[in-house]
């Protein structure tokens, strides 16, 4: 199902004249082959380099290890004909909403913002991730090591450490990724 959804991300942004508004089982079926034709070299491409990415890069093989499909179709949008992909960006996407406290790539409305802002950051737009935030309970009260180990199972099998910077304070940790 992820492929598609992935496909119909692409064909909304690339096929207006697709009428593919969202991801959702409605949409979904008014994709036609002509629409998927339209996006299938250069979007198998990206689906290929999207999984790579997480794979090779993340070290994170297998969707059990993503926190949300939605990453494979934020980062397939990303390298659609994109000739010059920031990796480094892309993982400090990644982790940045894999693990922040609020649930800000949740729903479709989310997809699309992000969609848009990734697609505009390769004009060389800033993409302005804001405050780093988790609370204090996802700190698991012993620094920074335990942060998101309950959220997203991808820490526990990545054998590239997570750089991150700051101390728990009281009631929140901020945290601030030192990848740029």
């Amino acid at each position: 199902m992820t492929i598609l959804q992935i496909l119909a991300v692409l064909v909304r942004d690339s096929v207006p004249e697709a009428g593919v508004q969202n991801i959702t089982d409605r949409y979904l079926n008014a994709l036609k082959t002509e629409h998927i034709e339209a996006v299938w070299d250069s979007g198998s491409k990206a689906i290929r380099k999207a999984f790579g990415f997480f794979d090779n890069q993340l070290r994170l093989p297998g969707p059990a290890l993503i926190p949300n499909r939605y990453f494979y179709m934020t980062a397939a949008a990303y390298l659609y004909e994109n000739r010059n992909p920031d990796y480094e960006f892309l993982k400090k996407y990644f982790w940045y909403y894999s693990f922040h406290n609020d649930d800000l790539l949740t729903n479709t409305s989310h997809l699309r913002d992000h969609v848009v802002r990734l697609r505009s950051t390769r004009d060389g737009a800033d993409f302005g991730f804001g405050r780093f935030v988790i609370d204090k309970g996802s700190c698991g009260g012993s620094g920074t090591a335990a942060v998101g180990v309950s959220r997203v199972p991808s820490l526990r099998s990545t054998p590239t450490k997570i750089p991150w910077t700051g101390r728990c304070r009281t009631d929140r940790c901020s945290l601030r990724s030192t990848v740029s």
